[in-house]
């Protein structure tokens, strides 16, 4: 029997940690999609309502999807979870079966620790893409960094989009010894297609345009602090101060932390500018909005070979764009306008190049014209080449070692206790719906939390399960109250009135042959922190676990601790 050109190809497993539809998210798609001309690709990330519409034109294209429920993208990162979550990580490769993966990092360093330890565990090669690399990066992870990189060392190839990038992780990383290569970013045909009128007229409509003539200056980009959207606030104020600004209008289009869109928003209030910016959070219509524009402005303090640029130009924009990192490999001051990166001159800088581009429209067009130009060299297509070819000879210096591969799980034991104070051991238990990891345990995130216990409990053992944590109470809800699932079936309903640590148990049998035990916590009353005049963050806390004990339910006794091998395994 012929076997089919699929089966033929090797299994890629492409995973990101961006699921907010970043330019990491976006390089990740990409190299799903195109990559398939070599490949048999499967594509792993945490789905979420943002990437959801990227994610089923990915398996329209015909790229299968795992789910991976690892977000280091999120505003509470948890980069223990990264590290020690291997069980989940041997769920994903076991599932997908890969010969190679792919890991296309958000976190910079810190990214997938988990998932690469396994993938060595199983003796599936894997190459690394360090889409970002920020100059702080060392200081913001903290004493956690040298956890959190070691992983690299077992890498066959690191991948980054910027030199300039590269050159940081020399510095950060002299003692890594795996080898290195630059591949630039890249962005599609669709990006390089002649400008829509039609799209211009509506999207104008949309933002209130009654002008046509009015100045569009459009920031694709998250909205955090590093990609500079504040600045360019400022720098509308300023012009409106100057009499210059009246005919500019801002978009932002792009997701960002909760707290500072808020943010970003007030200083826009505060300043009068409500009708002349328009936030739109996240978009799939880029294009259109690029169609729409006239300015696109980037004063981002760090970006490797930035997608939202080669997009601009490819679209024939005037780019405004500050001269650091990688942005550096892509344009210079025949193509664009160059900003400072130094804050207290940077929001002038902004001004005065809008306020050039507005007055001198033949400054615009040769800006835009040599940017086009400069796109060129940024098309798809010897991207995905240079991939391939890396790709394909990792496979042949490194293939797959069967023989090493691995699917044993961390067990708990009946008569044992789970310390979630242990990040080692929780976080191959704690499945969604939990945060950072804490000096004593872990707090539920959410209105809904899962832990899958694997046990070696036979099918039809009757178990004892004692849980200890601490209600979060609020003034205005003076009890929590959540619902328990075991295995899908409604099993307590547990009102907590009373502030401190306490337990809790539920009796139940094992229905698995495996041992299985899947519990899920739904809670009504979940709050965030700031309900208690605690700082404002993104969690919604219900429940502070400490420790689950496993009791067979005619015993009485229970160890105080995991074995030590499994502790250490």
């Amino acid at each position: 029997m012929a076997l089919s050109t699929e089966a033929l190809k090797p299994r890629l497993l492409v995973v990101t940690d961006d699921t907010c539809c970043g330019g990491t998210a976006n390089v990740a798609y990409q190299l799903a999609s195109s990559l398939q001309i070599a490949f048999d690709v499967r594509f792993a990330c945490r789905r979420t309502d943002v990437n959801a519409g990227a994610l089923a034109e990915l398996q329209a294209a015909g790229v299968r999807f795992h789910a991976y429920d690892v977000d280091e993208a999120a505003p509470w990162r948890n980069s223990l979870q990264s590290v020690f979550s291997v069980d989940q990580a041997l769920d994903l490769l076991e599932e997908s079966d890969p010969d190679l993966v792919l890991t296309v990092d958000a976190s910079e360093l810190i990214s997938f620790g988990a998932l690469k330890s396994a993938a060595g565990r199983c003796g599936v090669p894997y190459v690394d893409v360090i889409n970002i690399l920020l100059e702080d990066s060392k200081e913001r992870v903290g004493a956690f960094f040298e956890l959190g990189t070691r992983h690299l060392d077992e890498a066959t190839t690191l991948v980054f989009a910027c030199d300039a990038h590269r050159r940081r992780f020399e510095l950060l990383l002299p003692e890594n010894r795996v080898p290195r290569t630059v591949i630039s970013n890249s962005r599609p045909d669709k990006f390089f297609q002649p400008r829509n009128p039609d799209a211009r007229r509506r999207l104008r409509e949309e933002f209130g345009l009654k002008d046509e003539n009015a100045l569009v200056c459009l920031t694709t980009a998250r909205i955090e602090p590093h990609k500079g959207q504040m600045r360019i606030v400022r720098a509308l104020a300023l012009l409106d101060g100057r009499g210059r600004g009246e005919n500019i209008h801002l978009v932002f289009a792009g997701a960002g932390q909760a707290d500072y869109v808020r943010e970003v928003g007030n200083e826009i209030a505060n300043l009068g500018l409500e009708a002349r910016v328009s936030m739109l959070g996240a978009r799939s219509d880029v294009v259109d909005l690029l169609d729409a524009s006239d300015i696109f402005i980037l004063p981002s303090k760090s970006e490797a070979t930035s997608l939202s640029i080669i997009e601009a130009m490819a679209k024939g924009l005037a780019v405004v764009a500050t001269g650091v990192d990688g942005i550096l490999e892509l344009i210079d001051e025949s193509c664009a306008v160059l900003l400072p990166l130094e804050e207290d001159v940077a929001v002038s800088a902004i001004a005065e190049a809008i306020d050039a581009l507005q007055r001198d429209t033949n400054l615009r067009f040769r800006l835009a014209e040599a940017g086009r130009r400069r796109a060129d060299d940024f098309r798809v297509e010897p991207t995905i080449a240079r991939y391939v070819d890396l790709l394909t000879g990792v496979l042949k210096e490194r293939r797959r070692s069967d023989g090493l591969r691995s699917f044993a799980r961390t067990i708990a034991p009946v008569g044992a206790a789970l310390d979630l104070s242990k990040p080692e051991l929780a976080w191959n238990f704690l499945q969604n719906g939990w945060s950072i990891s804490e000096a004593e345990g872990v707090w539920t995130n959410g209105a809904s939390s899962t832990i899958l216990l694997r046990t070696d409990a036979r099918k039809g053992q009757t178990l004892r399960l004692v849980f200890e944590f601490a209600p979060f109470l609020a003034p205005s809800w003076p009890s929590q109250e959540s619902y328990v699932f075991v295995d899908e079936v409604p099993l307590a309903f547990w009102r907590l009135a009373s502030p401190g640590r306490q337990a809790r148990s539920l009796v139940l049998e094992a229905a698995s042959e495996t041992g299985t035990i899947n519990i899920r916590f739904e809670h009504c009353r979940a709050v965030a922190p700031s309900a208690l005049g605690l700082p404002p963050d993104p969690r919604e806390l219900a429940l502070f676990f400490y420790r689950i004990e496993i009791f067979d339910d005619s015993s009485s006794a229970v160890e105080e601790a995991f074995p030590e091998s499994l502790a250490t395994a």
